[in-house]
């Protein structure tokens, strides 16, 4: 009955474990596809008289990449116009991956500081702006530069996009500046995708934390769970009991991570990382700790000899799992060594045989008496048992029989 009750609660662990990790894969599921849902990105939609990258002149799609290569940005939409002329007036939106400074988007000197260094990779050339100005978008601001290098006007604009920054560029030729700068003053008022400046998640700092602190409620609760054990070192029962307890704390620590991001304004929401996908981190980072902790504790439960089993007999080469207690043996050891009397033997009522003739046949003898001289220390044909046993009719009365 124990080791039936051993073998259900160990599956009942299973089956728990089973559960709560297909759990954790809806989960995971459904936070990629709300990142995924939630992931918005800058964009250009194209104004009339413009056509987007598939239908746009090859020439504005070289531009445009080499100013995505000199600047280490993303190019995600790029604008040329119609007409096929001796120039193709180009039109590109690139994104970077980290988010401006407040500061940036208030003070000149502070976005020319970033700015600068872009535009003279981007179009190879060194001189500041001729003119700069601040644009409203919405309830954000952004920040204009203009720059001339030869016939060929660049002007530039400098957006918050949450998390990262979005730049809009736009080359043409410097005499038909009074008709490109509305434009472009259009497209700046058309952009998608932005959102006020926000410090990054800090993913990496938060990853560490929430393993050191799973391996902490695990290294925790197993150690509990060895010192409130039944059996001293019963590593097997404390590490199920461990995995257990994490179990229960998975649901709750994912829920107060979610309530605590989603409510109190955390950066968390800005296309790389929400409030769902950070707890499920959470959870899936405790169902590891959980699992390897459980494999951990199989390993160092392993296999030892009872020192009280004899080495020859029918009860040589029991073993039992760490975790027997030597004391508790020790109690048992009077049966390994034999010391049986007389009122332990025990009389089994068996069912009677019919003989040929329907005669009920004469129940087989029982021993009177089981004993061992002190000598011995086990049992089997090599331990010198001597049985003093009832004889049939027609033998010898007091006979000693030697097994």
């Amino acid at each position: 009955m124990v080791a039936g009750a051993k073998i259900a609660h160990s599956g009942g662990v299973h089956v728990l474990v089973a559960r709560l990790g297909f759990a954790l894969l809806v989960l995971t599921i459904g936070g990629l596809l709300s990142v995924v849902a939630s992931a918005a990105e800058p964009d250009l939609p194209p104004p009339a008289g413009w056509v987007a990258t598939a239908h746009a002149d090859p020439a504005a799609l070289v531009r445009a990449n080499q100013w995505s290569e000199r600047s280490n940005l993303e190019l995600v939409s790029l604008l040329a116009t119609e007409d096929r002329d001796d120039f193709i007036e180009t039109a590109a939106l690139l994104v970077g991956n980290s988010p401006l400074d407040p500061e940036q988007l208030q003070r000149p000197e502070a976005a020319l500081a970033h700015l600068q260094p872009l535009m003279a990779k981007m179009i190879d050339h060194d001189d500041p702006p001729q003119q700069t100005s601040f644009v409203v978008v919405g309830s954000l601001s952004g920040f204009v530069a203009d720059y001339v290098a030869g016939e060929v006007h660049y002007r530039v604009a400098l957006m918050p996009a949450a998390s990262r920054s979005a730049l809009l560029l736009m080359a043409y030729k410097a005499a038909d500046d009074s008709l490109y700068a509305p434009q472009f003053d259009g497209m700046v008022q058309s952009l998608e995708g932005l959102a006020a400046p926000i410090a990054p998640f800090p993913r990496r700092q938060w990853r560490w934390g929430t393993v050191l602190g799973w391996v902490l409620v695990a290294v925790v609760a197993f150690l509990l769970a060895v010192f409130s054990a039944d059996r001293r070192g019963d590593y097997r029962g404390a590490g199920n009991r461990t995995v257990v307890t994490v179990g229960v704390l998975l649901p709750v620590a994912m829920g107060v991570v979610w309530w605590a991001l989603a409510a109190h304004g955390s950066p968390v929401g800005s296309g790389d990382a929400t409030p769902w996908s950070v707890a499920i981190e959470v959870g899936v980072v405790g169902a590891i700790v959980a699992a390897v902790q459980w494999a951990l504790t199989r390993l160092l439960a392993h296999e030892i000899r009872i020192e009280s089993a004899p080495q020859a007999g029918a009860f040589s080469g029991r073993h039992s799992l760490l975790g027997w207690d030597p004391a508790s043996a020790r109690d048992d050891s009077a049966l390994t060594r034999g010391d049986l009397g007389e009122s332990s033997v025990a009389t089994r009522t068996r069912r009677p045989t019919l003989r040929w003739d329907g005669v009920p046949a004469p129940p087989p003898p029982v021993p009177a008496r089981l004993s061992q001289p002190a000598a011995n220390d086990g049992l089997g044909a090599a331990s010198g048992l001597e049985l003093d046993l009832p004889l049939d009719e027609g033998s010898t009365a007091g006979r000693t029989g030697t097994r």
